[in-house]
C-alpha cells in the first residue's frame, strides 16, 4: 500500500503509521485503492478535529480576554498600561515570558494581567520630591552647584 499520494496539504506523511494501517488494511483483505480512500478519508477527519481543537482553544483564549476587558472595565487602560511595565520588568528576569503568554493566551487571563499590573506598580519609578513645599531649598543651600531638577 501507498498512502504517501493521499495526505492532505499541511499533513505530514508518517512512515510508521502508514506501516500500521497497512498491517490492519491487509487484515481486512483491502485492495490498494479500497486502502487509500479509507486513508485519505480517515486523515482529512482527523484534520478537521484537529481544527475544531485549535479553533476552541482560540476562542477560549479570545473569551477569557473578553471577560478581563469586562471585569477591569474602566480601568482596562491604566490596568494594560500598568501590565505592560510589569511584563517588561519580568522580562529582565525571564527574557522569553512573553512569546509564552502569547503561545498559551494565559496573558489574556485577568489572574495574570492584575500580577503583571502589580508588578509594574512596585516597579515604577519613585516619584517622591521630598517633604513639604520648601524641601528643595534645603537640598540647594546644602549642594550649591548640583542641579536637582536633572534627577
Amino acid at each position: 500500500y501507498d498512502f504517501k499520494s493521499v495526505v492532505p496539504e499541511g499533513m505530514e506523511y508518517d512512515a510508521q503509521q502508514a506501516e500500521a494501517f497497512s498491517a490492519v488494511a491487509r487484515d481486512m483483505k483491502l485492495s490498494g485503492e479500497q486502502a487509500q480512500k479509507l486513508a485519505a478519508y480517515g486523515m482529512n477527519y482527523a484534520g478537521q478535529i484537529a481544527d475544531a481543537v485549535n479553533q476552541q482553544r482560540i476562542n477560549e483564549i479570545n473569551g477569557w480576554a473578553e471577560e478581563s476587558r469586562k471585569e477591569l472595565g474602566v480601568d482596562f487602560d491604566h490596568v494594560m498600561q500598568q501590565a505592560a511595565s510589569g511584563l517588561e520588568a519580568v522580562e529582565k528576569a525571564v527574557p522569553n515570558i512573553r512569546s509564552v503568554l502569547n503561545y498559551t493566551g494565559a496573558g489574556n487571563r485577568i489572574e495574570m494581567i492584575r500580577m503583571l499590573s502589580f508588578i509594574g506598580e512596585l516597579t515604577k519609578e519613585d516619584s517622591f520630591r521630598g517633604f513639604g513645599a520648601n524641601s528643595g531649598t534645603v537640598q540647594s543651600s546644602l549642594y550649591g552647584k548640583t542641579n536637582f531638577g536633572l534627577y
